[in-house]
């Protein structure tokens, strides 16, 4: 405590890096932020994006600034005073916008305490009228009354939209059949740094997808697609296999938000979800996000060109894919309305969070209003949204990952067909779904001492191949399957060297059910590092394999030499075995003398395969 203390008091005290730039005022804004000294930091961010409205990244935080705060002094606003933004129109119908500030600059709308307006709307209220002379006299109302900070938040919204795109299409850009992308291509790369700015944003910044999608004149579900393709994945279907709680029930029922509406009907589970939950409701605003989904107009095929990883992709979007797109808007639609009630967004947010209102778009604003006046439960797989309702608005939320756990991952293949949706959705899921896939087979299974019976092993064994016998990508895809590959040996992995009771009957499972039935030395020649990626899982096998007394022991060590004969790298994979497996003595072995060190190789060694035994003992040299 008394470290903390002192470095509030250097933050509260240290030079505000007035001629620093944006990025290192940033830093000092988030550092005071998170030592509390929220109104320091306000007024470090609001000079900052003052002068830099172009500056991504400057945006973001300060909306995360504004978005995280609970009733802080300094966002509240009820009379016109120094530090305020008010709005005002006259009996000519001129409309006005002033902030009153110490230091003003008039190009800003700023205006100081002896301006005619300021001394005009000093001390008023909403809805109050005070009169000027200058030049003429007019009558002027006080149409609303907001802290300065939010003032900023809406006047930097406009300025902060020009660095995005005109289209409504942020990743990608659509054309006309036939037409050349060369020109286009600076084009594509500034929207895909917006979007990865935004997506960055989002996992970085405590920042709601709705804010996002409002900042960026988005429609949330269209952006919630765009940051699933890359970045929403890791934090909305990631479920943990060691989750055991049930989720609590909520007599009142819950509410859903758009986007998580969205996904779990494309992952089909909605039904599971609303069986569990029973009474599930929405808003008018969800519908009609959907509704402006559906009704999307196409009337020739087009194709479209987007960046991933620096390289250039291109899609063809044609008639039935649009048409295919408005069948399921429409059947999300229809579902909505038949299995959600839809209740009204009756009431405001309380007076204190009023600002927040600024934050989000209008679907979102009337669940939470909604959420708060019903007492239900906030349904939504944006992280960052629920945490800043429960914090600020008292709005209990549960993610639909929360769920699935305990109605699909317990029941055996079904976790297994919703993972394999995924796929339909976007392949850069892959390396996710199977780390996820892998995760289950050798956790889920076995919680209650049951194992997966033959014929979901066929099932399994029908998907898996599904997954890693893809062929028809190009290298980009490729790359994704290695890292899907280094996900399942990391886990393989994690399972060897884990000390738990059933790591002997996993192991099994795995090498007779998966490593004999898809030959792992047979990978596909353009992913590369192939061999050092069936070293690393061989050696582990092995080391396995030799230090545990397996009934199965020599049987697999006896396969894993004649595949080591047969395969036409076998130098190369018996030298990168043998690399792996010294490597891994010295790592798997606390021992704390040489000669106990020694001793131990020297017996491990000698029950290797012969190929592999005496390439060890050339690296080795002792």
């Amino acid at each position: 405590m008394q470290k903390e203390n002192k470095v509030k008091e250097y933050l509260r005290t240290s030079p505000r890096f007035q001629d620093a730039l944006p990025e290192e005022q940033m830093k000092l804004s988030q550092l005071l932020s998170r030592y509390e000294q929220y109104e320091d930091a306000m007024k470090l961010w609001y000079e900052t994006l003052r002068g830099n409205w172009n500056n991504e990244n400057s945006y973001m935080v300060y909306i995360g600034l504004i978005a995280t705060k609970d009733n802080v002094p300094i966002l509240d606003a009820d009379v016109v005073d120094i530090n305020t933004t008010f709005s005002i129109v006259n009996d000519f119908d001129e409309s006005k916008t002033y902030t009153i500030v110490d230091s003003p600059d008039l190009s800003f709308n700023e205006i100081g305490l002896d301006h005619y307006i300021a001394k005009g709307a000093i001390n008023k209220k909403t809805g109050d009228t005070f009169v000027t002379n200058h030049p003429q006299k007019k009558t002027w109302s006080i149409q609303e009354i907001v802290s300065k900070y939010v003032g900023l938040f809406r006047k930097s919204k406009s300025e902060f939209n020009e660095i995005f795109p005109n289209s409504k299409k942020m990743y990608s850009l659509q054309v006309r059949e036939g037409r050349e992308f060369e020109d286009i291509k600076p084009f594509i790369d500034n929207r895909a740094d917006v979007v990865n700015n935004i997506g960055d944003s989002y996992q970085k910044q405590p920042i709601p997808i709705s804010s996002l999608a409002k900042s960026a004149k988005e429609n949330v579900v269209k952006l919630w697609q765009y940051l699933l393709s890359n970045k929403a994945i890791k934090v909305n279907v990631n479920t943990p296999s060691y989750q055991s709680k049930e989720p609590t029930k909520n007599n009142n029922g819950y509410i859903v938000d758009a986007i998580t509406l969205y996904l779990i009907f494309r992952l089909e589970v909605h039904n599971n979800i609303k069986e569990y939950l029973d009474n599930i409701a929405i808003v008018q605003g969800t519908l009609d996000l959907f509704l402006q989904l559906k009704e999307k107009d196409i009337f020739e095929p087009q194709m479209t060109i987007s960046r991933q990883d620096g390289g250039y992709y291109r899609q063809d979007v044609s008639i039935e894919n649009v048409q295919n797109s408005k069948i399921f808007f429409q059947d999300l639609y229809d579902w909505a309305i038949e299995n959600c009630e839809t209740i009204p967004a009756d009431g405001n947010l309380a007076n204190e969070h009023e600002n927040f209102k600024e934050l989000f778009d209008l679907s979102t604003r009337e669940t939470l209003i909604a959420a708060k006046s019903s007492d239900r439960t906030l349904l939504t797989d944006d992280r960052n949204l629920r945490e800043v309702v429960d914090k600020s608005f008292g709005i209990n939320g549960i993610f639909s990952k929360d769920i699935l756990y305990w109605d699909i991952v317990t029941e055996d293949l079904k976790y297994y067909n919703y993972l394999h949706q995924l796929r339909q959705i976007n392949c850069i899921y892959l390396p996710l779904e199977l780390g996820e896939l892998w995760h289950w087979i050798c956790n889920c299974k076995i919680i209650n001492n049951k194992f997966i019976p033959n014929d979901e092993v066929q099932e399994i064994k029908k998907y898996k191949d599904d997954f890693l016998n893809i062929t028809n990508f190009d290298q980009g895809y490729l790359e994704y399957m290695q890292y899907s590959r280094t996900a399942i040996i990391n886990v393989i992995t994690h399972i060897l060297i884990s000390g738990d009771t059933y790591k002997q009957v996993r192991v099994d499972w795995i090498m007779d059910n998966l490593y004999f039935n898809y030959d792992i030395f047979n990978l596909n020649e353009q992913v590369t590092k192939e061999t050092e990626l069936c070293s690393f899982l061989t050696s582990r096998a092995l080391l396995f394999y030799v230090q545990n007394s397996s009934v199965k022991s020599k049987n697999y060590m006896d396969w894993i030499e004649e595949k080591f004969i047969q395969h036409n790298k076998s130098s190369n994979l018996i030298k990168n075995v043998a690399n792996a497996l010294i490597e891994d003595l010295f790592i798997s072995k606390d021992l704390f003398t040489l000669e106990q060190t020694s001793l131990y190789i020297n017996n491990f060694i000698s029950q290797l395969p012969v190929a592999i035994k005496n390439e060890v003992e050339k690296i080795r040299g002792w």
